[in-house]
């Protein structure tokens, strides 16, 4: 019979061992245990057998996550020897009293490691004595609350003298623990509370800069649709399909979609002359005869009589054409010290006092926020708010020097862009910011690992207007 119930006894634990994991402190501080197993006794009898089996229940009340108290009963049964005794009978040992635990292992995620004691009185067949206890076991948690895991437990009964032969009873009980604990909240200040994720996208809260809209992305947000790739999202890109500029989102050179500047019912984007009013077809007042320049030579949409340049077309207010500048700081490419990053000294570099004094860092090949960026734009966020005079300004993505680099350039935008949309989504408009990408062409540090090149993965925020106080 002891060898079947063995069996049984380690194939349940066996097979409670593999139901899914559960963190061991989700469970609360009210804990039922139930344990099974067989026993052993160290002291040798001629009418029964020195092995047995038996069963225990327990309550426990953790008063922390090291210690707790409670009560214990136990049983214990040993066969009598059929060849003494006429039929079949059990030797009993049963036991109650108060127990206490020691968890050693609190910060374990699936496991606790725990040593315990207790005293009890026992009570075998007529008798009443003192008995005394101490375990060693280990728990692995499992769903609902419930945990289960090997231990073994010293038994002790004190034999008055001159009873039973004087010698104390000396028992050996183990097998398989089974415990449950009610899943309310302990009270203890060391625990962490489970990070929240209200929105259920997997991204936790404090890392969700929408933390109430379910989102599969790293910063936990919906991503924009930008069909041109130009930092300005589609609702707001007046030309959605052509990469431009801000505020509009259209190229310089083409009139944006819906737009009319001069306010005479004719659309820029058919309008031939888009900065004088005209209720015309073409959006031209109609050729004075007592003016024989009035016309349009250049065919640039501005009229020869205020056609600075009446010979060369230019898509401009006064139709000259204005030399590039790629990074719109009002400082020609031809003479900016720093054509593709926006400033605003005479050589067209930033002032140091313009920048932001936070930069935003990545990991590598990631726009992701970390938790460490989140706190910056914060900051950044309130000073902007605080500062409305801060009209403009522009987001500068880099990435480091591996890689191919127009996937350098890419990548180094969407970091700018996602700096921007977190800004957008915490009140700040969408019209004092402009995201751009630079690649790794602004490296502030050589190297051949990512450790060494993390300083390059970077955001930097420059204002661009109005001037700051400074001194050059």
């Amino acid at each position: 019979m002891i060898r079947p119930l063995r069996v049984l006894v380690v194939t349940a634990a066996l097979a409670a061992l593999g139901v899914s994991s559960a963190r061991a402190d989700e469970r609360g501080p009210n804990e039922l245990r139930l344990d099974l197993g067989a026993a052993f006794s160290f002291r040798a009898h001629d009418d029964r057998d020195r092995f047995g089996f038996g069963g225990a229940v327990e309550y426990e009340r953790r008063l922390g996550s090291l210690f707790g108290i409670g009560a214990r009963v136990a049983g214990l049964m040993f066969p009598y020897d059929k060849a003494m005794w006429a039929g079949s009978g059990y030797a009993s040992y049963v036991g109650i009293g108060p127990n206490v635990r020691l968890h050693l292992t609190p910060g374990m995620a699936r496991g606790d490691l725990w040593i315990a004691a207790g005293a009890q009185l026992v009570l075998t067949g007529d008798l009443v004595r003192a008995g005394a206890d101490g375990a060693l076991g280990f728990d692995v948690g499992l769903a609902r609350g419930f945990a289960v895991g090997p231990f073994v437990r010293y038994l002790h009964v004190f034999q008055p003298n001159g009873g039973q032969g004087g010698a104390d009873g000396r028992m050996l009980f183990f097998g398989a623990s089974l415990s449950w604990g009610s899943l309310e909240s302990r009270d203890d200040a060391d625990e962490t509370p489970a990070a929240s994720d209200r929105d259920g996208d997997t991204v936790v809260d404090d890392a969700d800069a929408c933390p109430d809209v379910a989102a599969s992305t790293p910063d936990g947000c919906p991503v924009s649709s930008d069909a041109d790739a130009d930092g300005i999202a589609d609702p707001d890109d007046a030309c959605p399909t052509l990469a431009g500029v801000a505020p509009t989102g259209c190229p310089a050179e083409v009139p944006p979609l819906g737009v009319d500047r001069d306010d005479d019912g004719v659309m820029d984007a058919n309008d031939r002359c888009p900065d004088v009013a005209a209720h015309t077809a073409d959006g031209c007042p109609e050729a004075d005869v007592s003016n024989p320049v009035d016309g349009d030579r250049d065919h640039d949409r501005v009229l020869d009589s205020v056609d600075a340049c009446p010979d060369e077309a230019a898509h401009t207010a006064d139709g000259c054409p204005h030399p590039a500048d790629r990074d719109g700081d009002g400082v020609p490419d031809a003479t900016d010290g720093c054509p593709t990053e926006p400033g605003q000294r005479a050589d067209g570099c930033p002032d140091p006092a313009t920048s932001f004094e936070y930069h935003l860092h990545f990991d590598s090949d990631s726009h992701a926020l970390s938790r460490e960026t989140l706190v910056q734009l914060h900051v950044i966020r309130d000073r902007m708010r605080a500062e409305p005079r801060i009209e403009y300004v522009v987001i500068l993505g880099h990435a480091d020097q591996r890689g191919d680099d127009a996937l350098n350039r890419e990548l180094s935008l969407r970091r700018a862009r996602t700096v921007l949309e977190w800004l957008v989504r915490h009140g700040i408009s969408r019209r004092r910011l402009e995201a751009r990408g630079v690649g790794s062409e602004r490296a502030i540090v050589e190297g051949d690992t990512a450790v060494e090149l993390a300083p390059n993965r970077r955001v930097e925020l420059y204002i661009i207007r109005p001037p700051v106080d400074s001194n050059p």
